[in-house]
């Protein structure tokens, strides 16, 4: 993507926090590794502003290659780090289904250079509890990671179907404080990314999404880890470097959101390559099956938006219905309506124009009675109470009262981040 502005001139920091590209892996035409170009893809990251690299994550295709071809990868890329670039950062992402895979992969990216590793918990199982997941991460922890490496797990559940729950980070934490060395958090949930830093104090939480870049800093989010800084790491780097000023730069994170969600849906390998060959010149990297290339439609599409001018957006309508979604839809790629996006924002709608809202109250979360809360949430109970005795965190009985009383049922309830609950009720 065409990008202006400046990058700072320290491309690495002595520790492992900032702006770490997940790279792809370059793969020929056969879909079989092209190990000569990687020090070349790693010199554009490096060189752009990046202060750290993963290799053979989500976006390097990891999880499609084995053992043996990671461990070339991963030595590839840790020679060439050390001949260009030895203040770089380089991670590898080792997790596999299989223990056994996960230990030999690990242990062998520390006996290579590694700072750190990016781990998977295993992930063909699902519905495995908190206590086999910490399990899993201890073998691994106690046969793979020295005494000063660090371990990030890696939290991407919609991809793994596997979360990492908070507590089996507690567990892990408790047995092993130097090793469980943080988490790369890449639900794109900014309450899950906020909470998990607030419970742990000193775990290093590295945002896995571009859009909630800014609030994850300000939260003591460490840094971010993302399949876009392929390609927009000087706007990750204007975010970082003025955080670490003490400021923002709104302009930069309004520039990720709208990039993220112009990415959203895509294959992250199909469409960070395509950018790379299209606007930077890289080889036409292949990704490997079950994977494909991105259809040319979309990638004429992808290449227009990432080579435009940046104007500043302007606001023509929202709340819109089905009918005009649709007409976007089909229209927003003409000639007609060239630049024209539809964007996705979250916000509490309330029955009955509101009827609920003053029944039940605009202010607080809900949980069930039984649920442990999260720190986060105690805490913001007590400022609203100080604030109202009034307010403060709901318990899902004394709602479920209040609003049968205002004559509405429980419809639905959808369980959300940090044991918190939205609920939906219909009236009689």
């Amino acid at each position: 993507m065409t990008m202006t502005l400046p990058v700072s001139s320290n491309l690495a920091t002595s520790t492992l926090e900032g702006v770490i590209a997940a790279a792809v892996t370059p793969l020929d035409a056969r879909g079989q590794l092209d190990l000569a170009g990687l020090p070349r893809l790693i010199d554009f990251l490096a060189g752009r502003g990046c202060q750290g690299v993963l290799l053979l994550g989500t976006t390097g295709e990891g999880p499609s290659f084995c053992v043996a071809e990671r461990i070339e990868v991963l030595r590839e890329g840790l020679r060439h780090r050390a001949a260009a670039w030895p203040d770089l950062k380089l991670l590898a992402g080792t997790g596999c289904a299989s223990l056994p895979d996960t230990i030999e992969l690990t242990r062998a990216a520390f006996d290579l250079g590694a700072d750190a590793v990016v781990t998977l918990p295993a992930f063909y199982y699902k519905g495995v509890s908190p206590e086999g997941i910490a399990a899993y991460f201890e073998q691994v922890i106690r046969q793979a990671v020295p005494a000063t490496g660090r371990l990030l797990a890696y939290h991407i559940p919609q991809v793994s179907g596997v979360a990492i729950p908070a507590a089996s980070i507690r567990a892990l934490r408790q047995s092993f404080p130097d090793q469980m060395w943080g988490m790369k958090d890449s639900q794109d949930d900014l309450p899950h990314t906020l909470d998990i830093t607030v419970q742990f104090p000193g775990f290093h939480v590295f945002s896995g999404s571009d859009s909630i870049l800014t609030e994850a800093l300000t939260g003591g989010g460490a840094g971010s880890i993302t399949a876009l800084a392929n390609v927009t790491s000087p706007l990750n780097r204007a975010v970082w470097d003025a955080h670490q000023r003490g400021g923002a730069a709104p302009e930069a994170q309004q520039a990720l959101v709208r990039a993220r969600q112009v990415v959203k849906g895509l294959a992250g390998p199909s469409a960070m390559k395509a950018v790379l060959a299209d606007l930077f010149g890289f080889p036409e990297w292949s990704v490997r099956a079950p994977l494909e290339p991105l259809p040319s439609d979309i990638r004429a599409r992808l290449k227009r938006f990432a080579s435009r001018p940046k104007y500043v957006p302007l606001l023509i309508k929202q709340d819109l219905t089905p009918a005009e979604i649709t007409f976007v839809e089909s229209h927003r790629d003409s000639a007609t309506y060239p630049e024209m996006e539809m964007i996705q924002n979250q916000r509490r709608l309330y029955p009955q124009n509101g009827l609920a809202a003053h029944a039940i109250g605009y202010v607080g979360e809900v949980s069930e009675p039984e649920l442990e809360t999260a720190p986060t949430n105690v805490a913001f109970d007590l400022d609203l109470r100080r604030r109202d005795p009034a307010w403060g965190l709901r318990r899902l009985d004394v709602v479920t009262a209040l609003a049968a009383r205002h004559g509405l049922d429980l419809a639905e309830r959808i369980a959300m981040p940090a044991n918190n609950l939205a609920l939906f009720f219909r009236r009689r």
